[in-house]
């Protein structure tokens, strides 16, 4: 099965039946042309199938009508928590309107889209003689003619879908690509915690004390005079004071962010914000009539003398140019490319580890920008999640949510490190020197009831439980010496008591685990995210090699090498959100929008 790829948003929607319902669902506005020989094949009804995807079962259901299917949606998944459902979407808009289940899969979501094709199919082979549905659609040809805009973004995550929206506010003509088959497919999809910040709706609201942003401001100072890294003090500063106004822009949308402790806004029932935040950006796209071009991937970039005037891109169609006043890019790091990684992060160590982040990651932004001139740094900034469970189809299953509360033992039934005082980077090393890579992390029922995410991987299956710790432990398959070794080790945490600091490696105790049943999951380092870029101003200009900006060109997010190091000093999520917003008030200045 072949992956669609070139179709402009516009180019699209043009003459389509389908209209969005709300959610992961479409209907049919008229019937397709052979609806004759389909309504003798197939019985009106509404039917369910269920595949398996990338991290768990996807359930699709599909409404069919006078030999129509009239509507289709996805109506359980477990995708949801590690891919967009913007790529299932556009598998059952597609579905809908061309009246067959033998759709394309959307670049950058194979299995996804996988599942929900045979999902789909199931669930019609309920309803009769398939035959007429087994078609493979007349797809309209992608375009590759030159073009121009105001503003070209190149990257469809957080950094650019926030910038598109505020410079189509501001009146720019802008168009925005993307190298996969649908919107968000980058490393804020993959954002399972929290957005790091100051300041904002809720924490003024509900009068929350020594969280302003000048709070976190500080508070970001002190942890980058504690790490010895050559943070960028002005970068940092731009984004710390802004990260209330990227959560503000955010809930504005309905991004259901309302829970706040200790520097982090966290969604109201615990899931995964990363999924809440691209699913309402993705619908601003649309909202505001933001001309977004998917599966266009990023060739070079356009340079006349000593400014930027466009890129080329390329599509399934061709190679064509975009020229505009300005380029923004946020088409992320490098964290999927094996080659850079060993070159330019020195990370051997973890080249062929699994990937919990984003497979778009390939960085060619940073590639493309450093050939016209401007300056890369901080590339040995790279983040390992040390907390990931890999499950049993693959899938790599980030659980960032707990590291917060969790104990991690080894196979002995010991503690190894400093849950609170170490760095996940530190974490990810010393999980690599243990015999085999991969430790256990221990939480309670609270972290089930408190965080929807985690209780959603639960049903899934990926813990092992017990009511007491003497059951977990064999739960966890322990000898009788780890077994020992283990109960003795979580009674002396309990004995601690919450808020003091333990005596062996020095972590402050954030919970005792008085709520039994006990839970472990066993977990591995992947690589995730790199924070090691294209060199920027704190206003999100490039900066060349010289020291001076590129005229016309900018980058936000994790192409950039911003200076914050998200790994250890500032946080991704806010960093991306917070400079998508300032890149766009940048060039709407500049361009006198």
């Amino acid at each position: 099965m072949e992956e669609r790829n070139g179709i402009s948003r516009r180019g699209f929607l043009r003459g389509t039946a389908a209209v969005a319902l709300g959610g992961a669902g479409f209907a049919l506005a008229g019937c397709s042309p052979n609806a004759e020989k389909q309504e003798q094949a197939l019985a009106s009804g509404t039917y369910a199938g269920t595949a398996m995807g990338r991290a768990g079962n996807v359930t699709v259901e599909l409404t069919v009508n006078n030999g129509c299917i009239v509507k289709a949606a996805m109506i359980d998944s477990s995708e949801t928590a590690v891919i967009s459902d913007n790529a299932a979407e556009r598998v059952l808009r597609d579905i809908v309107e061309y009246q067959t289940v033998a759709v394309d899969t959307v670049a950058g979501a194979t299995l996804t889209s996988m599942a929900v094709i045979s999902a789909a199919e199931l669930a019609l082979k309920q309803a009769g003689d398939i035959a007429a549905f087994k078609a493979g659609p007349d797809y309209p040809a992608p375009s590759c003619e030159d073009c121009s805009a105001d503003v070209v973004i190149v990257g469809a995550g957080s950094a650019g879908m926030n910038a598109a929206a505020k410079l189509i506010d501001a009146g720019a003509n802008v168009i925005l690509v993307e190298k996969q088959g649908f919107l968000g497919g980058g490393d804020t999809m993959f954002a399972s915690s929290g957005l790091a910040g100051g300041g904002g709706y809720t924490v003024y609201k509900k009068g929350i004390a020594d969280s302003s942003e000048q709070d976190y401001l500080d508070a970001k100072k002190k942890t980058a005079e504690k790490s010895g890294l050559p943070v960028d003090i002005d970068c940092l500063t731009a984004y710390s004071l802004r990260s209330g106004d990227a959560v503000d822009a955010y809930i504005a949308i309905g991004v259901p962010f309302g829970r706040y402790a200790n520097f982090s806004n966290t969604i109201i029932d615990g899931s995964s914000p990363g999924t809440h935040i691209i699913k309402r950006l993705s619908e601003q796209m649309d909202a505001k009539g933001v001309d977004y071009r998917l599966n266009t991937a990023l060739v070079s970039i356009v340079k006349e003398g000593d400014t930027v005037t466009g890129v080329v891109v390329a599509n399934d169609a061709g190679e064509y140019t975009i020229s505009a006043g300005a380029v923004l890019l946020a088409c992320g790091g490098f964290g999927n490319n094996e080659d850079m990684l060993a070159e330019y992060a020195d990370a051997a160590e973890y080249c062929g580890l699994p990937h919990s982040g984003s497979a778009s990651a390939m960085g060619e932004g940073i590639l493309a920008a450093e050939a016209i001139g401007a300056d890369i740094c901080n590339m040995t900034a790279i983040k390992a999640n040390n907390i990931c469970h890999i499950t049993d189809t693959g899938a790599v299953i980030s659980l960032a949510a707990i590291q917060s509360v969790a104990v991690l033992v080894d196979d002995t039934g010991k503690r190894f490190i400093s849950e609170t005082g170490s760095t996940v980077h530190e974490k990810s090393d010393a999980e690599l020197g243990l015999p085999n890579q991969e430790a256990w992390a221990i939480f309670d029922q609270t972290t089930i009831d408190e965080k929807k995410l985690i209780s959603d991987y639960n049903d899934l299956g990926y813990f092992e439980t017990g009511d007491s710790w003497e059951k977990l432990a064999e739960a966890m398959g322990f000898d009788d010496a780890a077994k020992h070794n283990f109960v003795e080790t979580m009674e002396r945490w309990q004995s601690t008591g919450v808020g003091n600091v333990e005596e062996e490696f020095g972590a402050k105790v954030a919970s005792v685990f008085d709520n039994p049943p006990y839970y472990a999951a066993l977990v591995k380092p992947a690589m995730q995210s790199t924070y090691g870029g294209i060199r920027t101003d704190p206003s999100a200009r490039v900066v060349d090699s010289s020291g001076g900006v590129i005229s016309g060109l900018y980058a936000a997010g994790a192409v950039s090498g911003h200076g914050c190091f998200g790994n250890e000093v500032g946080n991704g999520l806010a960093i991306a959100s917070a400079f998508g917003i300032i890149a766009a008030e940048t060039i709407a200045s500049d361009r006198a929008l």
